[in-house]
C-alpha cells in the first residue's frame, strides 16, 4: 500500500495513455487517404466517383477506422504497457500501420473475384445477404489483425514496456473514459457499420435523391446527403458517451497507482450481464403485453384506446431502457471501484 505522496512522486510526466493511440490514428488516416487516392486514379467507374455512395463510403470509412483504431490501440497499449513516445515506438507504429493496410488491401483483392462470381450467380437480394455477411466477417477480422500486430510490437519492444503510473487526483476522469470507451465499443462498431446504410436511405428519400444516380446533382447536395448519416451517427455516439461517462465518473472512488484494466473489463462485463438479465425480463413483459393487446384487437377495427396503449407501451419500454442505462453501469462500477468504509485502496506498482 502506498500513501498519496508516494503515488504523486512516482508519476512519470513522459507517459501518456492517449498520445500514442492518437498518433496511430493519424497514421491510419494518412494510409487510408493514400488507398483512396489510388482507388480514384485507377477506377474506371467515374459515375461511382461522383455519386453519393462514394462520398458516403469515404466519410464512413474514415470514421470507422479512426474510432476502431483508437479504441483498440488504447486498450492494447495499456495491456502491453506501451505508453512512452519513443523513436522505437513511433517506428513500430508506422510498421504496424503499413502492414495492417497491406493485409487489408490483400484481403480486398482476394475478395474481388468472389464478389464478381456471386454477382453473376445470385440475384440482388441473395447477393445483398452474402455481401453483408462478408462485411460483418471483415469487420470482426480487422480488429483481430490489429490486436495481433500490437501484441507483436509489445513483444519486440519488451525492454521498453512499463506500466502507466496514475497521477493522483484525475483518476476518475481517466477510468470513466476507459470504462465508457470499452463499454460502448461493441455498440460503436455496430452503429457506425450498419446504421449508415439505413440513415443514407432515409436521408436520400427525404431529399428525394436516389444515391445510385446522383453524379449529376450539385456537389453541395451530394455532400450534404452523404455526410449527414455519419454526422447523425457521431452525434448519437457522443450523446451515449457523455451520458455513460458522467453517470459512472463519480463512482471511481478507489485510488490506483496503475490502470486496473482487468477490473474495468470486469465492471463492463457485469454491466452487460445486468443489461442482458433485465433486458430478458423487460422483453418478456413487453412481449406478453403486446400479445395481449394484439389479441384484443379486431381484424377490422383498431380502437383509439388500443393505439394509445401500444404507444404508451413503446414509450415505457424506451424510458425503462434509458433508466437502466443510467443505473446499471453505476452499480457495476461501484462493485469494483467504490471505497469500503471510506478507505482508499491502492494497487502496488510492479517492480
Amino acid at each position: 500500500m502506498h500513501n498519496s505522496t508516494d503515488v504523486h512522486d512516482s508519476v512519470d510526466s513522459s507517459q501518456s495513455l492517449f498520445k500514442l493511440p492518437a498518433i496511430f490514428v493519424l497514421m491510419m488516416l494518412c494510409g487510408l487517404s493514400i488507398s483512396w487516392a489510388y482507388f480514384i486514379l485507377t477506377t474506371n467507374n467515374k459515375d461511382y466517383i461522383g455519386s453519393i455512395y462514394f462520398y458516403n463510403a469515404l466519410f464512413s470509412q474514415y470514421l470507422n477506422n479512426a474510432i476502431m483504431a483508437f479504441i483498440i490501440t488504447t486498450i492494447f497499449f495499456i495491456q502491453q504497457k506501451i505508453h512512452k513516445i519513443t523513436f522505437n515506438h513511433l517506428i513500430g507504429l508506422l510498421i504496424i500501420c503499413i502492414v495492417y493496410m497491406v493485409i487489408i488491401r490483400l484481403i480486398s483483392v482476394a475478395l474481388s473475384p468472389i464478389y464478381k462470381m456471386m454477382s453473376e450467380r445470385f440475384d440482388y437480394h441473395v447477393l445483398t445477404i452474402y455481401y453483408h455477411l462478408i462485411s460483418f466477417i471483415l469487420m470482426s477480422v480487422r480488429p483481430i489483425i490489429l490486436m495481433g500486430l500490437i501484441i507483436l510490437l509489445g513483444l519486440v519492444n519488451k525492454q521498453q514496456r512499463q506500466p502507466f503510473t496514475m497521477p493522483l487526483g484525475n483518476h476518475r476522469a481517466v477510468f470513466a473514459f476507459l470504462f465508457t470507451l470499452i463499454f460502448l465499443s461493441p455498440y460503436l462498431l455496430f452503429l457506425l457499420s450498419f446504421s449508415n446504410t439505413i440513415l443514407l436511405n432515409f436521408i436520400s428519400h427525404f431529399f428525394d435523391v436516389y444515391p445510385s444516380f446522383s453524379a449529376d446533382l450539385p456537389l453541395f447536395q451530394r455532400l450534404v446527403v452523404s455526410i449527414l448519416p455519419s454526422i447523425i451517427s457521431v452525434l448519437i455516439v457522443m450523446l451515449y458517451f457523455v451520458i455513460i461517462f458522467f453517470t459512472v465518473k463519480n463512482c471511481f472512488t478507489r485510488q490506483f497507482t496503475t490502470v486496473p484494466l482487468k477490473l474495468i473489463f470486469k465492471a463492463v462485463g457485469w454491466s452487460y450481464l445486468y443489461f442482458i438479465l433485465f433486458g430478458i425480463v423487460i422483453g418478456i413483459i413487453y412481449g406478453m403485453l403486446a400479445f395481449i393487446f394484439s389479441m384484443s384487437i379486431r381484424h377490422d377495427y383498431v380502437s383509439d384506446v388500443m393505439i394509445v396503449l401500444l404507444s404508451l407501451l413503446n414509450i415505457a419500454h424506451f424510458v425503462i431502457g434509458f433508466i437502466l442505462m443510467l443505473v446499471l453501469p453505476r452499480r457495476a462500477v461501484k462493485k469494483y471501484f467504490a471505497n469500503e468504509i471510506g478507505q482508499a485502496h491502492y494497487v502496488s506498482k510492479p517492480n
